[in-house]
């Protein structure tokens, strides 16, 4: 699960300086991405990992983690049309509080970052942070 996490600033890259040739040599998605196979017992780890990692993350990185705890957070698949939030199970709540509470997700080069927002609506949330703060508020 410590490599999901970006490494601290300063710090050396964990391959050593060599090149990953995958997700652009992001290594702390890539180990996102294996997460899944962990299976269901370390579901709630996995979680929790993924969503301490994408307040920190945009543009394509964004994506990857984005991705991973959207799946965890909706096993059965997208909310049904009109799913109040308070229906909403205690992960994918805190997924929504997380996106709502963190800009940097939302974009790409410091402009709205279209492929997140149709990411999130396509499970349903609002797709864009501020629908998403209010969909939360009431």
């Amino acid at each position: 699960m410590t490599w999901t996490a970006a490494p601290p600033a300063g710090t050396d890259d964990p391959t050593d300086g060599g090149w990953l040739p995958f997700l652009n040599g992001d290594l702390s998605g890539y180990a996102g991405l294996t997460l899944r196979q962990l299976g269901p017992r370390h579901a709630d780890r996995a979680f929790d990992a993924l969503t301490d990692r994408l307040p920190a993350v945009s543009g394509d990185q964004s994506l990857t983690v984005l991705g991973e705890t959207l799946r965890l957070a909706f096993p059965d698949g997208p909310l049904a049309s009109g799913t109040p939030a308070a229906s909403l199970t205690p992960r994918q709540r805190r997924l929504a509080e997380v996106l709502s509470h963190s800009p940097e997700p939302w974009l790409i080069d410091g402009e709205p970052f279209g492929n997140v927002a149709m990411l999130v609506g396509e499970y349903g949330l609002p797709d864009d942070r501020a629908a998403l703060s209010a969909y939360l508020a009431a």
